[in-house]
C-alpha cells in the first residue's frame, strides 16, 4: 500500500517518516511504514489485520508499476493512487478523472482467478466506472492464450479486442491488439509498443494478416493425440464413434480458415466436426430452433464462453451455424426449404489420416 491517512489527511509513503501514526483509508486500522533497501517505501497491515478491502502482495514491480502508470495516464487529468471504493471492496491501483467518467486501473502482477477478475470487473461496471487491467511480467512471460484473453481482454476504440501489458523496466505499454482465434484454436494478435498516451489514444495500428491453418498437419496431431488418449478430446471421439465417425477424419468441407472472436474453447473446428455430425443424424426437417439448440449444446461441450469478463459477442454461435449451414448447403449436403433444411446426402469423411 501506496497511500495512508495521517492526521485526517492523506499521504504517500514516499514522504513519510518512521515513527508516524498512520493508519489504512479504507479499514482504519494502524499501518506500519517499510522501507529497505530494494523495495520502495510502502505501508503494511499489522499481522492478523481484518481489512477487507481486496488488495495484492506488494511486490516491487507492483510498487514501481502503479506510480509509472500514474505519471503516463496524468495526461487524462488528475490522477490518484489507490482510491478506495467501499461500495465494492475495492482499492483501485490507479484513479485517473478523465472528463465525466472516472477511470480505474488495476495492475495486475500476481495470480487471480476467474471469479475475482469478473467480480472486479462487474463491480466497477455498477459503479459506472471505465476500468483497465494492465498485466505484469507473470502474464507477459506466458503467452497468448484463451484464457488470458477472456479474463482480461477489453474492446478499446481502434485496437479492437486487445490485451494491455506494462513494463516495469523499459516504462511502456505493450498492446497486443486485434486478438482472434483461429478455427484451430490458437489465439493471436500483433503487437505494438507505446512510449506516451497519445500514442494509444491516436495511434493507427497495422494488423498482422491472419494465420493459414496447416490442415494435413492438424491432422497427423489430431490422430495422434486421439492414440494417446488425450483427454479434452475422448468425450468427443466416443461420441463420434457411435456414429462410425473418427475425430481425425473428418469432412473436407470444415476446413474454414475464417477467424472468430476468442470464444470458441477448443476451437471452431471441433463444434463444426460435431455440429455436422449431429446434423446429419438428423431423418425429419431440421428448423432453425433445432439447429441453434444443437449449436449451443455443441458449443457448451466444446468449452465456448458467449463472453468474456470485459468483452461479449452475443452471436457468436448463430455467426457460426449461418457459416456452416451455408458450407453445407453449397457443397449439396442440405437443401433449404420451407421452415428448415433436409438432407440431401451425407459428408464424406476421410478414409484415413495421411
Amino acid at each position: 500500500m501506496l497511500i495512508a491517512e495521517t492526521d485526517h489527511r492523506l499521504i504517500d509513503a514516499q514522504v513519510a517518516q518512521k515513527g508516524g501514526r498512520y493508519a489504512c483509508p479504507a479499514c482504519k486500522e494502524p499501518v506500519r511504514l517499510r522501507h529497505g533497501q530494494r523495495i520502495p517505501p510502502y505501508f503494511a497491515h499489522l499481522p492478523h489485520s481484518q481489512c477487507q478491502i481486496a488488495s495484492e502482495h506488494e511486490s516491487r514491480q507492483h510498487m514501481q508499476g502503479k506510480r509509472q502508470l500514474a505519471s503516463f495516464f496524468s495526461a487524462w487529468g488528475p490522477v490518484r493512487l489507490e482510491e478506495v471504493l467501499p461500495a465494492i471492496q475495492q482499492r483501485a491501483d490507479v484513479w485517473v478523472t478523465h472528463g465525466q467518467r472516472p477511470l480505474a486501473l488495476e495492475f495486475q502482477c500476481s495470480p487471480i482467478n476467474d471469479t475475482q477478475v469478473l467480480l472486479r470487473t462487474q463491480g466497477y461496471a455498477r459503479l459506472g466506472v471505465a476500468m483497465g487491467w494492465l498485466l505484469g511480467k507473470r502474464y507477459d512471460q506466458q503467452g497468448l492464450s484463451l484464457g488470458l484473453i477472456q479474463r482480461f481482454a477489453a474492446v478499446r476504440g481502434q485496437w479492437g479486442l486487445c490485451l494491455l501489458f506494462w513494463d516495469v523496466g523499459r516504462q511502456q505499454l505493450r498492446v497486443v491488439h486485434h486478438l482472434y482465434q483461429d478455427v484451430l484454436g490458437h489465439c493471436w494478435g500483433t503487437t505494438a509498443w507505446i512510449t506516451r498516451l497519445d500514442q494509444f489514444v491516436q495511434g493507427r495500428p497495422r494488423m498482422t494478416p491472419p494465420a493459414r491453418p496447416n490442415w494435413p498437419q492438424f491432422r497427423r496431431q489430431l490422430q495422434q493425440r486421439l492414440w494417446r488418449s488425450d483427454a479434452r478430446l475422448r468425450p468427443l471421439q466416443e461420441e463420434l464413434y457411435l456414429r462410425g465417425q473418427n475425430l481425425a477424419t473428418f469432412p473436407q468441407m470444415l476446413m474454414s480458415d475464417q477467424a472468430t472472436w476468442p470464444l470458441f474453447g477448443q476451437g471452431e473446428v471441433y463444434w463444426r466436426i460435431l455440429m455436422i455430425s449431429r446434423l446429419f443424424s438428423e431423418t425429419e426437417l431440421i428448423t432453425p430452433d433445432r439447429v441453434l439448440e444443437l449449436g449451443q449444446a455443441v458449443f457448451d461441450q466444446t468449452g465456448g464462453h458467449m463472453a468474456g469478463a470485459g468483452f461479449t459477442c452475443p452471436d457468436v454461435i448463430g455467426h457460426a451455424i449461418r457459416d456452416l449451414l451455408r458450407v453445407a448447403v453449397n457443397h449439396g449436403y442440405l437443401v433449404p426449404g420451407s421452415g428448415g433444411w433436409r438432407v440431401a446426402k451425407q459428408p464424406t469423411w476421410s478414409a484415413g489420416v495421411a
